[in-house]
């Protein structure tokens, strides 16, 4: 090439490409022993990618051999996909919980893990409690993430040991060079450097290249002195990256007799299983100027005179960076300082460059260089050689470019290019999210047989093949629900003894188990333990089935004694109590005589959930009716209660009733007296009818008493068998102390009733009748000594009295077969009843007739006054028949016309009055046809046949 016209400080170096295949054996990155539980993932290959699949967020866990993990959560901001791209993460880990050998990468595609995938940790910090621990680390790993999408890694480690870990991987490194499945980089570059190419070969070879600063003075690129390699070598190798450094020492300027130089370190990144390739330049202190270049020029047809120009901006260039369109000469790249140009060459391809500024540290201004990656930022489908560098910004962006590199023509002539900001890192693109915990959860409720939840059970929970083994324990909630959380890293079966403690103070325990393994972590195991706890409801009842409260009930199991009151209704209710056992029940009681009672022990075995049962105390209720001997209610009484045989002392209890029933509650089994006391004939006594009763007996509790109570009926006639009313009849009984007396009048039926007097005693009955009506004498009777001796009797007695009967007629009448229907009627009759002559009647009866009722029998003088005329009879009466008093004239006689008389008798009674009045009655027959017309003619004639009147 030809002279300069200005001084270029250039150094010379050419990398020597091999296309050889180097042996070398993979590297290995001790990161941790794992040894996997269960086969629940898969290693993914060394020389290939795998599928990206959207990812649950808590996919199940992958090894139980880990405690913890934590979600890497990355995004490719909608702009190309990204296919093993580095992703640089920063982890930070709680004290002692992350050992330093534990920790693994995975990825989980919705149905499996693929894993562990290789990971470089660089940059740790160890616990200041312990070195073997990592409280914070920057992982590398290669992500593969479609474009818009986002994808979960997990970060796996645990807190105690594990095996160490090694991966495989497609970089290989010996003594000279480095190399993956898509680049060899040499390690040792010559040390010869030389400016211009004199030997005429391509310089793509080994004695090509430069490195320097952009202005040209005091360098000669002929003397290598001016370039001294200070050291190269590798700097980390590990299964995602290797690093290559050199260190140059260049002279880039010299005045008179003094050297100035400049100091560059530049390190390449090569990653594993992909073509980028990192390119970080520092110009270190000390060096003459910030200013510097660096990289290869590559002619790809060996035209070495064209090779004059670079790219370069201005060092103040913010936003999007402007790059020109058009290439400038290298006088004008003094005008161009600033920026630094790197490239990557490989065998048999051509060169690419990219521009990024010259101020930048390893850290912060990362270089990135690609071959062959297909980009979705054009719809025009390009061989693309895919560029982007980092540029230091408050957010840090990368700027693509891409260069259509022919395989003929200039390699540094950008073709399509674009300047604008079409994506971000991934490494910007990400967070970590918390930590997730490996646990056991067991949700245990406890209940009781009944299905009630219960608050205040203690829950052990323990290693089923190490008791002593105790993973926590827990007390249950109201709602009988107790959580206990714990980590092992194995699948185990555990043990669960639930323990509680009554209000009652019983004690009951049960244990149960649970088999856990790796589909259990993170999700809550539900378990539900009942404890043999039922409830038991007592109903006391006595005999007669009535519910008896306030009596005291007692239950016994196990040591276990219980006491309780039945409520209003009878019932006792005891709460949990053990279920399975059999409970002895005693119950006792205290009447309201003050009896205590108590039942047979009644036992109960608790074979269900909830038990009602029935105690029966020996006692009843006694419920007493009186009655009399003829079986009619007797409603006012009172009753005494004795117990034992016998009514003596004082009763126990006595009950006074208007209905006829009383009730003595809640006797016990036994026997008890019962006595009677006639409200109505107190003079009888409370000892009335003394009744030995035992309601044991069903029958004895609901009893009828018949007391001694009968009636006396005294029926009072005259000689004819005629009741006699108005007899004053006595009754009275003289075998006590006390003379018991009763009276009363018959009444038309001539009886006397004396109800419910004392049955079986003998009654004195004395009768008392004032004849005639009271006007006549007084007739008594006295009958000794009578017994009742049947609930009904019936006394009959028979006074000498009769009716007096004087049947006034006239001859004629008498002489008639049927007499006694005819008679002079309105006749004055008298008769020497009460010893003087007593009116019978003021005027006989249309039939002649007379009564004087109930007479003595005896003579008796009778006269009759008819038509002021009067006539005297004696007469004997010893009954009712009649007497008859015949006058001596006849009755007037009625001539009639009509065919049928009515009534047949030709005579008619005449009432007689001061003046004489006749009154006829006359009938018409209704016939079929016709009323019936007729008329009378009638006299009336005295005794010597004169006719008085007539009409």
């Amino acid at each position: 090439m030809k002279k300069r016209e200005k001084i270029v400080i250039m150094l010379l170096f050419s990398v020597i490409l091999m296309c050889i295949a180097l042996s070398s054996s993979p590297f290995k990155a001790k990161i941790g022993k794992a040894s996997p539980i269960n086969g629940s993932y898969k290693q993914s290959s060394s020389s290939e990618g795998f599928s990206v699949k959207a990812s649950s967020y808590d996919p199940p866990w992958w090894n139980l051999t880990y405690h913890y993990r934590k979600p890497i959560v990355i995004t490719e901001p909608n702009r190309v996909d990204r296919e093993n791209e580095p992703v640089e993460v920063q982890l930070t880990f709680d004290s002692l919980k992350a050992h330093k050998n534990s920790l693994r990468l995975l990825y989980y595609d919705g149905n499996t893990w693929i894993g562990p995938l290789p990971i470089q940790i660089d940059d740790i910090v160890y616990d200041s409690e312990n070195s073997d621990y990592i409280r914070s680390v920057k992982i590398t790993f290669l992500a593969n993430v479609s474009k818009g999408k986002t994808e979960v890694y997990y970060i796996y480690y645990t807190d105690y040991p594990v095996e160490e870990k090694t991966y495989s991987t497609d970089l290989h490194v010996n003594e000279s060079m480095i190399s993956n499945s898509y680049f060899t980089w040499w390690i040792n570059p010559p040390k010869i450097f030389r400016y211009p190419n004199d030997t005429g070969v391509d310089w793509n070879t080994i004695d090509n290249g430069w490195i320097g600063y952009p202005q040209w003075y005091g360098a000669d690129l002929n003397n290598p002195t001016y370039v001294e390699l200070l050291y190269n070598g590798t700097l980390v190798v590990g299964p995602v990256y290797a690093k290559v450094l050199y260190r140059y020492k260049v002279q880039v300027y010299s005045w008179a007799s003094k050297k100035y130089y400049n100091y560059y370190k530049i390190t390449l990144t090569i990653y594993a299983r992909t073509p980028i390739v990192r390119v970080d330049m520092e110009i270190e202190p000390g060096s003459y100027t910030t200013r510097g270049v660096w990289g290869t020029i590559m002619d790809v047809e060996g035209d070495v005179d064209d090779d004059k120009y670079a790219f370069f901006t201005d060092p103040v260039t913010v936003g999007t960076v402007g790059i020109s369109n058009y290439r400038q000469r290298e006088s004008y790249l003094h005008d161009m300082n600033g920026w630094t140009w790197a490239t990557l060459y490989e065998p048999g391809k051509h060169g690419v460059g990219v521009i990024v500024h010259k101020d930048y540290t390893p850290e912060y201004y990362p270089l990135y260089v690609s071959r062959a990656v297909k980009s979705t930022y054009s719809d025009v489908v390009y061989g693309y050689t895919f560029i982007f560098a980092y540029i230091y910004g408050s957010s840090g962006t990368y700027y693509y470019r891409f260069f259509d590199v022919p395989i003929i023509g200039d390699a540094w002539d950008p073709v399509n290019e674009t300047t604008i900001a079409i994506a971000y890192p991934l490494s910007n693109n990400y967070y970590v999210d918390v930590e997730q915990e490996a646990y056991y959860l067991l949700s245990i409720t406890v209940e009781d047989a009944v299905s009630r939840k219960i608050e205040g059970a203690k829950i052990v929970v323990y290693n089923s093949s190490n008791p002593n083994d105790i993973f926590g324990t827990n007390l249950t909630s109201s709602s009988g629900e107790a959580v206990i959380k714990f980590y092992r890293n194995v699948s185990l079966t555990v043990g669960i003894k639930v323990n509680y403690t009554t209000t009652s103070e019983i004690y009951v325990e049960k244990s149960t188990s649970v088999s856990l393994d790796i589909d259990d972590v993170r999700r809550s195991v539900s378990r539900v333990v009942t404890l043999d706890l039922a409830d038991l409801y007592v109903c006391v009842q006595s005999l007669d089935k009535k519910d008896v409260p306030g009596a005291t009930v007692k239950i016994s199991s196990s040591g276990y004694v219980l006491s309780n009151v039945t409520n209003s209704q009878g019932f006792v209710y005891f709460y949990r109590i053990l279920k399975g056992k059999v409970w002895s029940i005693n119950v006792t009681y205290t009447t309201n005589l003050g009896f205590g009672v108590k039942n047979d022990t009644y036992s109960v075995l608790m074979d269900q959930s909830s038990k009602n049962v029935t105690v029966t105390l020996p006692m009843s209720d006694l419920h007493v009716t009186a009655v009399d001997l003829l079986g009619e209610v007797v409603n006012e009484y009172t009753a005494y209660l004795y117990q034992g045989d016998k009514p003596v002392g004082d009763p126990l209890d006595q009950i006074t009733t208007g209905n006829g029933m009383v009730v003595f509650e809640e006797l016990p089994v036994g026997n008890f007296t019962l006595t009677f006391k006639y409200l109505a004939r107190s003079e009888y006594g409370d000892k009335l009818s003394p009744t030995v009763v035992n309601i044991w007996y069903l029958s004895n509790r609901n009893i009828v008493v018949s007391l001694p109570l009968a009636t006396l009926h005294v029926v009072v006639d005259d000689v004819n068998n005629v009741s006699i009313p108005d007899v004053t009849v006595s009754v009275q009984n003289r075998s006590g102390s006390t003379v018991i007396y009763y009276f009363g009048v018959s009444d038309e039926s001539g009886m006397v009733n004396f109800t419910r007097i004392l049955y079986g005693a003998t009654w004195d009955i004395r009768i008392s009748f004032d004849t005639f009506g009271g006007k006549g004498e007084t007739i008594e009777k006295s009958l000794d000594e009578i017994p009742l001796d049947s609930p009904q009797k019936y006394i009959y007695v028979e006074l000498p009295v009769t009716d007096m009967v004087i049947h006034v007629l006239t001859e004629q009448q008498y002489n008639m077969s049927d007499y006694w229907r005819y008679g002079v009627g309105g006749a004055v009759v008298y008769a020497n009843i009460t010893g003087k002559m007593d009116l019978v009647t003021n005027a006989t009866d249309a039939a002649g007739y007379a009564i004087a009722k109930f007479v003595p029998v005896g003579r008796y003088n009778v006269t009759v006054y008819f038509l002021e005329k009067s006539w005297s009879k004696v007469f004997d009466v010893y009954n009712n028949s009649a007497l008859h008093f015949v006058l001596p004239f006849k009755y007037a006689q009625i001539a009639t016309r009509l065919s049928v008389t009515s009534p047949s008798s030709p005579y008619v009674n005449a009432i007689w009055t001061e003046n004489i009045t006749v009154e006829l009655t006359f009938y018409v027959v209704e016939t079929n046809t016709f009323i019936a017309y007729g008329w009378i003619n009638w006299s009336l004639v005295d005794m010597q046949g004169n006719t008085v009147l007539s009409g």
